[in-house]
């Protein structure tokens, strides 16, 4: 796995988003990465997805990994602290589509998800 240095415990790649054959969900997670976090947050939290939980996230890349994580070692808070300050800069489309897989979530949400609050 390349740079899982940066990203302890996760089984998926970072960089994943470059490696996939099928190009819409790496699209999407380039263009709206709101949505795909918002999507593996609500299923981290064990519900259905809805048009708040794509638009209404704060501080997203890090919320979403901690609760991925669901808890973690101290290193890896500072690591995803670390990485969702510098990725939110650069490449928030890695972040999100890389948590997005490793919540078991939906890259791209179904189209009912747009149609609830």
């Amino acid at each position: 796995m390349a740079l899982n240095v940066l990203t302890p415990g996760f089984s998926s790649d970072l960089i994943g988003i470059f490696t996939e054959f099928d190009l819409m969900p790496s699209l999407f997670s380039l263009f709206c990465p709101c949505i795909v976090l918002g999507s593996a947050r609500a299923k981290v939290d064990g519900r259905d997805c809805g048009i708040l939980d794509c638009c209404c996230l704060a501080n997203p890349i890090y919320q979403v990994r901690a609760a991925v994580r669901k808890g973690g070692s101290p290193t890896d808070k500072v690591f995803d602290c670390l990485l969702a300050s510098i990725l939110a800069d650069c490449c928030v489309c890695c972040a999100a589509h890389q948590t997005a897989k490793e919540a078991g979530a939906d890259i791209i949400p179904p189209k009912d998800a747009f149609m609830r609050l």
